[in-house]
Order: C-alpha cells, then sequence, then structure tokens
C-alpha cells in the first residue's frame, strides 16, 4: 500500500495493489497477478487489475477502470486548457491484453453525459456522449 497522505498536488495519492507470483525453479517469472488494484490518482477513484501468465499466447492482462465521476470534483485537472466543467459525469474502462508494447491488442470505452462547461469564453455542452476505440 502506498499513500501520499495530504500532499498537495500529487498525482498518485493512493495505490493498493496486492500481487501474487509464481516462480520457475530457476527464478523465472511463469505467473504473476494483481487481482484487485486500487488507487486515487488526482482525486480519481481507479481500480482494475493485471496479470501474467508465461504459458498464454497473450501473456500479460490488464484492466482498469473509472467508475462514474462528477465532473464539477474535476476543476484541478483542465486549468492549463481553460476549460471548465461546470456539470455532468463521466466513465473510462480499459482493456489490455498481448506479448508485450509492441504486442497488444487494447479497448478504451468512454462515456460521459449531462456536461456543461466553457473553453475560454465560449459555453458547449454534451447530453449523451459515447466512445468505443480498439487498438491493435
Amino acid at each position: 500500500e502506498l499513500s501520499q497522505g495530504d500532499a498537495k498536488g500529487a498525482v498518485l495519492e493512493s495505490l493498493q495493489a496486492p500481487f501474487e507470483i509464481l516462480l520457475s525453479r530457476r527464478l523465472k517469472p511463469l505467473t504473476a497477478r494483481i487481482p484487485a488494484l486500487s488507487a486515487r490518482v488526482a482525486g480519481i477513484a481507479v481500480s482494475g487489475r493485471f496479470g501474467y501468465n508465461a504459458a498464454t499466447p497473450a501473456p500479460f492482462t490488464g484492466d482498469l477502470w473509472v467508475p462514474a465521476v462528477q465532473f464539477s470534483q474535476l476543476q484541478h485537472l483542465p486549468e492549463k486548457l481553460k476549460l471548465q466543467l461546470t456539470s455532468g459525469r463521466g466513465s473510462l474502462e480499459l482493456k489490455v491484453t498481448g506479448r508485450g508494447p509492441r504486442d497488444f491488442t487494447a479497448t478504451a470505452a468512454a462515456r460521459v453525459s449531462a456536461v456543461e462547461g466553457k473553453q475560454a469564453e465560449k459555453r458547449f455542452g454534451i447530453k449523451n456522449g459515447e466512445v468505443d476505440s480498439r487498438i491493435e
């Protein structure tokens, strides 16, 4: 467990990631997993899991979720973009499998609803929105 406490400006505020590793007699990793990861990143709750199994064609797997978060709580994030979100909520889901950084498949889904805000002085709104993507 890692915790930044009340550190101002910390991006990673807390992390809980218990893990299990199974090694061969020659200390090569056979399996590894983080069955339940939970973190707080810039005030946002993130959960997920990760795994590695050397015996499978795609040994690395990972899932991350950001459950529905109120955008009004995220005023510190978009300051550099001169973006002010006054209402709405959104969620994010990411899934990754593969052999490594050059050979993987990923899917991502982002959903937003009832978003209102302004960038610079221009107001905008999104009633409902969804973005699904796949990387191969």
